[in-house]
């Protein structure tokens, strides 16, 4: 199975996620993609680098569950993706696969066509193979609650009170869409 933990920013999804991990060892993040470095992505480890036309080729292959554009460390444009194959090894190899991702990309997995990468991977093994999507939302009481999470921990940052608001609105909004 692939478990996906999603939910607002700053809800207790990461730790989730490493709390999971530490108690089941079938537990594995599968590896994404970049084609730079950057610590802004929200993943729990680095993704591994690789050059512009291979992320181009996974692209055009539909071999990427999900691909986006996160503003990197000093706001260059990066591409960021999440390999199908990543994905599927994780969870063969530990037994199941975890993933700590937001709304919009929790969403994209589900959209995505597991099963035709399913049968481009088994397609050499000559076996059969299904894939499950677990989806688990996490979430605190109230609107309110996420708000004031994400500004404490924005302040424990260091952020002076109108560069907080500034990154607020966009959670706020994002959290009332979710």
């Amino acid at each position: 199975p692939v478990l996906l933990v999603t939910g607002p920013r700053g809800c207790g999804k990461s730790t989730l996620v490493q709390n999971l991990r530490q108690q089941d060892r079938r537990f594995r993040e599968p590896d994404w993609v970049a084609t730079a470095a950057t610590s802004s992505s929200g993943l729990a480890r680095a993704p591994h680098i690789i050059e512009e036309d291979r992320f181009d080729s996974l692209l055009e292959s539909e071999s990427l569950a999900v691909s986006y554009t996160p503003a990197g460390d000093d706001l260059e444009q990066i591409s960021l993706g999440l390999p199908a194959v990543s994905v599927l090894t994780a969870a063969i190899e530990g037994g199941a696969c975890i993933l700590d991702v937001d709304p919009p990309t929790a969403q994209m997995l589900l959209r995505y066509n597991w099963d035709r990468s399913i049968s481009a991977a088994m397609s050499a093994a000559d076996c059969k193979a299904e894939l499950r999507l677990v989806t688990v939302w996490v979430s605190l009481e109230s609107l309110d609650e996420i708000l004031e999470r994400n500004r404490s921990r924005l302040k424990a940052q260091g952020l002076d009170a109108p560069a907080v608001q500034k990154q607020l609105e966009p959670l706020r909004a994002q959290a009332l869409s979710d």
